[in-house]
């Protein structure tokens, strides 16, 4: 079965978008690499299982990163599978003691697991799993944990008397596994061979730390032409790089020997016994050596249980036979065959000891067990001969079922043989199986935001053969719904694909490793709302036909609405210096109700307010509010920027807006009026001088009075508003050119700047005209009244 995602038209623009922000491989999935063999490890040695995720040039963000390594023990089935390591949401959790995942090397895509001091129970296959959001990959290897073996021999050199026997002995300890390969070599000036006789080899024993140890003796009886044999001790574990060899030389010598008179002539009655004997001894070995026996037959035996597309070793042990001549026929019925089909047949003969070896191979198209394609594979026999004359043929079988074509088949080996009236038949069937997928937690971002494109991702690993069957499901409010169905062979169903604007889009990545296993990633795609998606329960449930097992998971929906704001208002739009005043901000659309607003002048905190209370509850299931300030203004803020802060769960950092307080209206402040001379006198010109500043804006007129009446002289002349670049404010200066008349003499004049924004309250200041000669005179009178107490001088207002 094949899978290809569908995005829709109108999803396609916003999901590339959004995977834009993520770094992925080449092809678009995590493609994971790990140890390319076996690793071998020594017992008690600290080993580092190799994991990277190739595509990768920058650093990665760990928050985006998942990792976790399983173990499983060789042939064991996987719901024996577990959790080695950890590594979620940047926290690291080992489970078993030591292990270790490095930071520095996650960042470059290295998620390679350092486990020290490995014990031979670790022994097993390894699975790395990565998740990038939204890609995910995995890979396996395996590692096997073994002891090196100790070699010794009983003797470097041994000496042997011509006619007698010795033994020497080779010790192996502290192995493991117990798997280990031991023969004895000798080796002439002529030629080197193994020895198959007069060796007893035990069984291995155990040791308190889980090592083994065997011993192997072999019995010598030379001749003088022996002397100088050189005996080889070959032993071959898994452990070792090379063979160990052990050797031992022979020296044989002639024995001193007196031989009395006596002895003699009883040498001849014992030889006379000795030829009675042999002649039954004779007998006794054509009954044991030279008869024919018929051939021994075990049953087939296979692994616990096969694997699709994993190698497995059947045996078949034919022993004891004689005469040597044998033929062996291996036949395979297939459930819808109606009779067995001949796949290999092997015979042996004395004229022709190589063997006839005929091999007729069942095609798998697509197998890649070896160049014909087919399910088995058969090992050359070796006759083995042994010491009762006999002949023993071990038969091996290599395996790479697949449970579509294999599960059900009957394998079956026939045996003929000359001392058989019929041949002997061994059957077995096969049980083919598949392995379970396992899933891991769905994966989804940190934070899920309103009506953004969200990626729910649901990884499913390590099973075989293809297909599954994957469905999601939405729950809320007590209901549950089909949104997303995969079936083999069928066409996928999406909820609302038939609408213009559906609202989910579905995808598959598919992966397939060097064991022949699968990972699938299964993404689903929308755009969440509060009212639709909060709080609701979004399940993937997986169906695997092959192992009829089925899984599910299941993530809840969090969803925050980041909060949109308008700009600022102000009331009245140009505030008034002095007066109250009042600042609106409406901040909208934000989930949940929790929203801090801070206000602030030039970075000055002004208030601080929480919306819990005032917030309101849309139709759209979302939060409405409008925070308001109020504040005073003054001359020294026109141009600083009154800010509106807010804080909320859906944002990491505050967001603002801003407006500057430059349409601040500023009345106008008269700082002088005054009379230039000072005192004049009559008949003489005099400039009365008014000085207006600190107004904004710039729209001002000044209006003059002389008691109470006011008056348009042409004398009065006033300059045009001047901006104060420092302040920004505007002053400006009104002077009225008068020529001095007695009646001026002690006259109030006014003036009245009119501001036009802030014409409800006009800015007024006065002046007391006094005259010189009047000022004496007064002066003179006053002193004359009152002579202690001088006449005050009135300033102007």
């Amino acid at each position: 079965m094949g899978w290809t995602g569908n995005l829709m038209p109108l999803l396609l623009p916003v999901l590339v978008a959004l995977m834009a922000q993520v770094p992925l491989s080449e092809e678009g999935d995590l493609i994971v690499s790990m140890n390319s063999r076996a690793v071998k490890a020594i017992v008690n040695t600290d080993v580092l299982l190799e994991c990277r995720v190739s595509g990768y040039t920058k650093q990665i963000d760990l928050k985006n990163v998942g990792v976790q390594w399983f173990f499983q023990e060789l042939g064991s089935p996987d719901m024996t599978k577990r959790e080695v390591y950890q590594f979620t949401g940047g926290k690291h959790t080992p489970y078993r003691k030591g292990a270790t995942i490095f930071d520095d090397e996650l960042k470059k895509g290295i998620a390679s697991l350092f486990l020290p001091n490995v014990q031979f129970a670790e022994e097993g296959d390894y699975t790395c799993i990565v998740f990038i959001t939204p890609d995910s990959g995995s890979g396996k290897s395996s590692m096997a944990v073994s002891a090196t073996p100790q070699v010794s021999v009983s003797s470097n050199a041994i000496t042997i008397e011509n006619g007698t026997e010795k033994s020497v002995k080779c010790d192996i300890v502290g192995f493991y596994p117990v798997t280990i390969e031991m023969n004895w070599i000798q080796k002439t000036k002529d030629k080197e061979q193994i020895i198959s006789k007069h060796i007893c080899t035990g069984s291995p024993v155990e040791n308190d730390d889980g090592t083994y140890n065997v011993s192997s003796r072999l019995r010598l009886r030379p001749t003088l032409q022996d002397s100088g044999t050189v005996y080889i001790c070959y032993v071959q574990h898994r452990s070792l790089s090379k063979a160990l060899k052990l050797t031992t030389q022979l020296t044989v010598k002639e024995p001193e020997v007196v031989v009395p008179v006596g002895i003699i002539f009883a040498s001849v009655i014992v030889s006379i016994l000795m030829c009675l004997v042999i002649l039954g001894v004779g007998f006794y070995a054509y009954l044991k050596y030279l008869r024919k026996v018929p051939p021994k037959v075990s049953d087939i035996s296979k692994p616990p249980r096969i694997i699709h597309l994993q190698e497995a070793l059947l045996n078949c042990q034919i022993s004891g036979y004689r005469p040597e001549n044998i033929s062996v026929h291996w036949s395979l019925q297939r459930k819808w065959e109606d009779k067995p089909n001949e796949i290999y047949q092997w015979t042996y003969t004395t004229q022709n000891p190589t063997a006839d070896d005929q091999q007729k191979l069942i095609s798998i198209n697509g197998s890649q067990f070896d160049e014909q394609g087919g399910s088995f594979k058969f090992e050359m026999p070796v006759v083995k001969h042994n010491n009762d004359g006999s002949s023993s043929v071990h038969c091996k079988v290599m395996l790479l079922p697949d449970i579509h074509k294999d599960d059900g088949a009957t394998l079956q080996v026939q045996v003929q043989h000359s001392t058989l009236a019929k041949p002997i038949i061994k059957k077995i069937m096969l049980k083919v199986e598949g392995i379970e997928p396992r899933m891991t937690d769905i994966v989804i971002p940190p934070h899920i935001i309103h009506e953004e494109v969200l990626a729910v991702t649901c990884p499913i690993n390590g099973f075989k053969p293809r297909p599954l069957a994957i469905t999601w499901y939405k729950q809320k409010n007590g209901i549950t719904k089909e949104i997303v169905k995969l079936e083999p062979g069928k066409t996928e169903f999406i909820d609302g694909r038939e609408t213009e604007q559906p609202k989910y889009a579905h995808s598959i990545t598919e992966l397939e490793y060097e064991d022949n296993t699968y990972s699938v990633t299964s993404i689903l795609l929308f755009i969440p709302t509060i009212c639709e998606d909060h709080d609701a329960g979004y399940v993937c449930e997986v169906k695997h036909p092959a192992t009829n097992s089925s899984l599910c998971k299941e993530v809840n929906l969090n969803i925050k609405a980041i909060p949109k704001c308008d700009d600022i208002k102000l009331t009245p739009e140009a505030p008034i210096v002095d007066e109250r005043a009042c600042a609106s901000c409406r901040i909208y659309s934000f989930f949940p109700k929790d929203i801090k607003v801070i206000w602030k002048k030039d970075g000055i905190i002004l208030e601080v307010m929480n919306a819990d209370t005032e917030a309101v509850l849309g139709k759209d299931g979302l939060y409405y509010f409008t925070s308001r300030l109020k504040f005073t203004p003054v001359r020294e803020d026109f141009g600083k920027m009154l800010t509106c802060e807010f804080q909320h769960k859906s944002i990491t950092e505050s967001r603002k807006t801003a407006c500057e307080l430059a349409p601040l209206v500023s009345p106008p402040l008269v700082k002088y009026i005054k009379s230039i001379p000072e005192f004049p006198m009559i008949g003489e010109e005099a400039t009365i001088v008014c000085y207006a500043h600190g107004f904004f804006p710039k729209e001002t007129m000044f209006m003059w009075f002389k008691n109470d009446e006011r008056t348009d002289d042409p004398g009065i002349i006033s300059t045009d508003p001047q901006k104060d670049e420092e302040t920004g404010l505007f002053y400006r200066e009104s002077q009225w050119k008068l020529l001095i008349k007695p009646e001026y003499h002690l006259m109030e004049f006014k003036v009245e700047v009119l501001h036009f924004p802030t014409s409800h309250r006009p800015s007024r200041s006065s002046f007391i005209l006094r005259l010189r000669e009047q000022t004496k005179n007064s002066t003179a009178q006053e002193q004359a009244i009152r002579p202690s107490k001088p006449a005050p001088i009135l300033m102007p207002a």
